[in-house]
Parts: C-alpha cells; sequence; structure tokens
C-alpha cells in the first residue's frame, strides 16, 4: 500500500511539471523571437504630437516598418528582429524631421527612443486657378437643349415632312396624337421657331 502510494505521488507530480512546462505562458515565452521600438513624440513646446509618422528601417535589409503616434503622443513598432543597426524616422507637418541612428534591439526588449520635434515654417507653392469660359453652359440658359446637326436633319426619313418630327430626335419630346409633347407638358406650351420667328401654326 505504501509502495503503490509513492508511486501515485511521484506520477502526479512528474504530470504537474510537464503541465507546468507546456503551459500558455511558458510557451508563448519561448515563441517571442523578435523585439520592439517604443517611445514618445512631443514638440518644442512640450506637447505630444499625435498623427506623427514613424518609419523604422533595418539597416541589414533595408526592410522598413512603420506606424503613427496615437493622441498621447506615442508609439510603438513590435515584430522587429533583435539586433540591427536600425535608423528611425519622425516626420509631421509643421516640424523639421529628426531621425536616430545605430539602434539596436535586444530579444524581447523595447528599446525608448523619445524624440522632441522643433517647428518649422512650410513652404507651399504657388497655386494658380484658371477659368476657361464655355459657351455651352449660360446663365441666360435654364431649360434642357438638344441640338440637332444639319446632316441629321438631311439624313432623318420625315414622311409627312413635318417639321414637328425632328423634334422626336430630342430625348425629353414624345409624339402623342400626331402633336409632340415636351417634357409632358400639353402641346399647347409649344413654342416653334424658325431662325427665330415663331411658326406655331
Amino acid at each position: 500500500m505504501r509502495f503503490t502510494t509513492c508511486v501515485r505521488t511521484l506520477a502526479l507530480g512528474a504530470i504537474a511539471a510537464a503541465g507546468a512546462f507546456l503551459s500558455p505562458s511558458g510557451a508563448l515565452a519561448q515563441g517571442v523571437t523578435t523585439g520592439a521600438i517604443v517611445g514618445m513624440v512631443t514638440g518644442d513646446d512640450g506637447r505630444p504630437l499625435a498623427g506623427a509618422q514613424v518609419i523604422v528601417i533595418d539597416n541589414r535589409t533595408g526592410a522598413q516598418s512603420g506606424t503613427l503616434t496615437n493622441d498621447g503622443g506615442r508609439y510603438r513598432v513590435p515584430a522587429l528582429q533583435p539586433g540591427g543597426p536600425y535608423t528611425i524616422r519622425i516626420q509631421l507637418i509643421g516640424y523639421r524631421p529628426e531621425a536616430r541612428e545605430n539602434i539596436r534591439v535586444t530579444l524581447t526588449g523595447a528599446e525608448a527612443i523619445n524624440f522632441t520635434l522643433q517647428t518649422s515654417a512650410v513652404a507651399v507653392d504657388e497655386l494658380t486657378v484658371s477659368v476657361t469660359s464655355d459657351p455651352v453652359f449660360s446663365a441666360a440658359k435654364t431649360g434642357q437643349e438638344t441640338i440637332v446637326p444639319g446632316e441629321e436633319i438631311e439624313s432623318f426619313p420625315t414622311i409627312q415632312r413635318q417639321i414637328t418630327s425632328l423634334a422626336a430626335l430630342s430625348p425629353e419630346v414624345n409624339i402623342v396624337e400626331g402633336a409632340p409633347s415636351i417634357a409632358g407638358q400639353n402641346n399647347r406650351f409649344n413654342n416653334i421657331q424658325i431662325d427665330g420667328s415663331v411658326n406655331n401654326d
């Protein structure tokens, strides 16, 4: 009985040790093979700068990683291969860009690199706006218009030789009982002009 109890105790101890070795925290610690660079970006007045662009360059391979600072001016660039050297560049409109070189990243470590950007005037190129008047668009024209070229008028078959038949070339015109209805209105509202002369008869 005593011998059986000892065997069970040893077995339980081995299982507990294996469980601790295979626990998620232990496996996670063993799976981390990278490092990170963190820091804070402030202006020359000491206030944190949000939206600053952070670029981390691995000088060994030329690979780039980047992020933007949050509302508190803080940034974090994870998943960086240990070693280096790395170059960090910070830029934001209205401030002079800053850079740091020869940054080393340690395994599972987070290197803290802070920046203070100096304000700088932004030079904006001259902007020239030119407007060309288009004769098709005019303030005097308040309605729709359809222009029928002379070639179409000559080739369009008009059995009754009526000028109202040519009006059907406009998508707004619908021939109702032989009379053109424009935009759904009664044909009594039509105003037909030929070379500027009224021809409603």
